[in-house]
């Protein structure tokens, strides 16, 4: 959603595909990233791809005046997001620890947006986000669904459950809607031994992002 909201100022443009350069390691895929064209009057350009959520120190080295924008939400939100996602318990549990491993790692490279504090706050949070870039909230932001690009060429966005076969339907259909609140939903999705382990794993690391999920099981 940041990205797709950051995407819509006027000095942005906003890569039109998830490029996975530095996921993919090959010389081609960065050097693409390197030589994209954009508009003159647009001083940044806004690439996305949440894997390289794990490669922000190559990207750093690379792009040495880059902003780096990290997104975090409840990890008990976002491990039943993935078990509906991926249909696979354990593949959940590393995938969320590794998230969390890695925004712990780097959250000094740049600026940390909880998903949850942008859905309840969108304007003051988006306005930290602008600031930490060094350019100007635009009001014109916060109606980033009207002009939304299409990610993953969807012809018929919906609201879907977030399988992988439907999830980039799914996706779609978010990112053309208006800033909602973001709702607990782990509850409906994960088991109490789930939630347990998720928090076992995890250990302190969600208090440092300021979720305190001490007393849930």
């Amino acid at each position: 959603m940041i990205a797709t909201i950051l995407g819509s100022h006027s000095e942005i443009i906003l890569h039109p595909k998830e490029t996975f350069a530095f996921v993919r390691k090959e010389p081609q895929a960065i050097s693409e990233l390197l030589s994209y064209r954009y508009p003159p009057e647009k001083s940044w350009l806004l690439e996305k791809t949440p894997k390289h959520l794990y490669y922000v120190d190559e990207i750093k080295d690379l792009f040495g005046d880059a902003k780096v924008i990290l997104t975090v939400r409840n990890p008990l939100n976002l491990a039943a997001s993935y078990l509906i996602r991926f249909q696979d318990w354990n593949l959940v549990k590393k995938r969320v620890n590794k998230d969390f491993k890695h925004l712990l790692k780097f959250r000094g490279y740049g600026k940390v947006v909880r998903l949850e504090d942008l859905t309840s706050n969108p304007e003051t949070v988006v306005t930290e986000v602008c600031q930490s870039i060094g350019i100007v909230f635009e009001p014109g932001m916060l109606r980033f669904h009207e002009k939304a690009p299409n990610w993953f060429n969807v012809r018929e966005p919906r609201r879907m459950t977030g399988t992988q076969e439907n999830f980039r339907i799914r996706r779609q259909w978010q990112i053309n809607q208006p800033i909602f609140p973001s709702e607990d939903v782990y509850q409906e999705s994960l088991t109490k031994l789930q939630i347990r382990e998720m928090l076992e794993d995890l250990r302190d690391i969600p208090q440092e992002f300021g979720y305190d999920l001490t007393g849930l099981v």
